[in-house]
């Protein structure tokens, strides 16, 4: 791969990221209108975010730390 498609996979791979993060980020939100933060799951999130769980490890730790990091980009 040259320099230039590296570089353009990197992007790709951010922008990707970004989507994840952010749908992850609705998604917890919008359960927690209906739901006790304490019984939601975290295949609960990835249903509703439309993404696997192996996704959501990517970019979290935990169902805490999706929270937390949320709260702070408010």
């Amino acid at each position: 791969m040259t320099d230039d498609q590296l570089i353009g996979l990197k992007i790709h791979n951010e922008k990707i990221n970004r989507v994840t993060t952010e749908s992850l980020r609705t998604a917890l939100f919008s359960l927690m209108k209906n739901m006790d933060y304490r019984s939601i799951r975290i295949t609960d999130i990835c249903k509703k975010a439309g993404v696997s769980r192996t996704a959501f490890y990517r970019n979290f730790l935990s169902k805490d730390d999706l929270l937390e990091l949320s709260l702070i980009h408010i």
